[in-house]
């Protein structure tokens, strides 16, 4: 018997499996909760609660990145939840996500003003110095209008903390965090008449930081190209009609910081290194000054235009003499590849023979592949790759390098893409009987184990796989 598309049957077992979770909760196995709600949820995914039950239990667990995914699944079904965007914050603010948590702290109090938690967090928050992106939903604003009278100073200079306070500039936090005098000028606002004398307004004087101008960091060269400064002191050359890495090196510094930070942490002093998918070259200059002078890095960029920069970056950057860029793709075995490339998504270069793969700017090419074996040095100790999903092609062309008991792997772990390439099953198996172990990154730059028999249904993120677990982490 059918019944708005499930059968009677199967919302049962959905209803039973979600029971099972609520019991491994309240009893505090968390991985048994998530385990039984991510069941129930594959029999009817309608039930927001149960999206908003599975990310509590796969924080408590340790699992945050997956938290996060059950989280913004909850919102995208049903934003108008103020508790879910506070839970969300509630994750961002565990991982040091500290603008991120601002801004869910922010939706929350958007859609309901007076969630006392919401202000509280963003009260806390901005005593770190750390404010919303956008304007902040004013609690104050859902309260009964005063008498008439003086009005309040506590609640005019909190109204002023909001209106001026929500973006200080960077010099200024490091000023405070380095206990550095502030410079400082005072605003006058002229608070609510006063009944008595309707001609001269009450004025609080309020200080705040004076602006600084910050240093230039993005330098146009010509229409489709510019130099950015990194906030770790690099310049990479860029593309800036690209909508994805490159703009985020534009406008901010940094990509991907908690799994720039377990990189380089996992290099050490004279390491030999192949990267595959090099893109800008952020992780390639990294890289570089953590393995310094004695390393080698090997980085494979399937763009001839995306390969060009990196090259200019390299030099730019003085590391000439330890990097080599490859314009290649990698693969399991020796051949001419088509590739799709896009200049609006330079990041998202694949394995491709189909024309607007990448959306309209699309083009496809044909470039050389080789095999890992067939190039790369003895001695390679790290590999890191990010291949849109050919991952599978280049580590079975790899053989050789695996075979090296301390070998380190870093890759990003996109199921979707992958299975488009190889079996799944069949990798993970094949590297489970090589001995290697599987940790996730989290997004505070901590590792979380992941069973073998768990790879093949894990969310899209980045994974590290060794022997033997990395030493505790000692990040650049």
């Amino acid at each position: 018997m059918e019944f708005l598309g499930f059968t009677i049957s199967r919302i049962k077992s959905a209803r039973q499996f979600a029971k099972s979770g609520d019991s491994a909760r309240d009893r505090g196995d968390w991985q048994t909760a998530a385990r039984q709600y991510r069941s129930s949820l594959g029999r009817d995914d309608s039930r927001v609660d149960l999206w908003v039950q599975l990310g509590h239990a796969l924080k408590e667990g340790g699992d945050r990145a997956g938290a996060e995914d059950a989280y913004a699944t909850a919102i995208q079904r049903a934003p108008d939840v103020a508790d879910t965007h506070l839970q969300l914050g509630h994750l961002f603010k565990l991982t040091e996500r500290w603008t991120e948590a601002a801004n869910a702290y922010a939706r929350a109090l958007g859609v309901d003003p007076a969630l006392g938690d919401a202000i509280r967090e963003l009260d806390r928050l901005a005593q770190r110095g750390v404010y919303p992106d956008g304007p902040v939903a004013d609690p104050l604003a859902v309260e009964p209008e005063p008498e008439p009278g003086p009005p309040a100073t506590s609640n005019l200079l909190e109204v002023a903390h909001l209106q001026l306070g929500r973006r200080r500039p960077s010099k200024v936090a490091r000023r405070r965090r380095l206990q550095l005098p502030t410079p400082v000028r005072t605003i006058e606002f002229a608070a609510a008449l006063a009944p008595t004398d309707q001609d001269r307004p009450v004025v609080l004087p309020v200080q705040v930081p004076v602006p600084t101008v910050e240093p230039q960091h993005y330098f146009s060269l010509d229409q489709g190209l510019g130099l950015a400064r990194l906030q770790d002191g690099h310049f990479l050359y860029v593309d800036p009609m690209d909508e994805a890495v490159a703009s985020h090196l534009i406008a901010r510094g940094y990509w991907e910081t908690w799994i720039h930070q377990v990189v380089c942490a996992l290099v050490r002093p004279g390491d030999h290194i192949v990267e595959v998918g090099a893109n800008f070259g952020y992780y390639t200059v990294a890289m570089a000054r953590r393995a310094g002078p004695e390393g080698s890095i090997l980085a494979f960029e399937a763009n001839p235009r995306l390969a060009n920069l990196v090259r200019r970056s390299v030099h730019f950057n003085g590391y000439d003499r330890s990097v080599k860029v490859v314009a290649m793709a990698a693969s399991d075995k020796a051949g001419t590849l088509s590739f799709a490339t896009s200049r609006s998504n330079a990041g998202g270069g694949t394995i491709s023979t189909t024309d607007g793969a990448l959306g309209a700017d699309c083009v496809l090419i044909r470039v050389e592949a080789v095999t890992l074996d067939s190039v790369a040095p003895e001695g390679v100790r790290l590999i890191r790759m990010d291949a849109e999903g050919s991952e599978p092609l280049i580590l079975r062309g790899a053989v050789r390098l695996l075979q090296r008991p301390d070998i380190v792997v870093c890759m990003e772990w996109d199921l979707i893409q992958m299975r488009a390439r190889a079996d799944v099953d069949d990798l993970v198996a094949w590297l489970d009987g090589l001995g290697f172990r599987f940790w996730r990154i989290q997004y505070d730059s901590s590792l979380l184990e992941i069973a073998a028999a768990d790879m093949a249904t894990l969310s899209a993120c980045d994974v590290v796989m060794a022997r033997e677990k990395p030493p505790e982490l000692s990040p650049a």
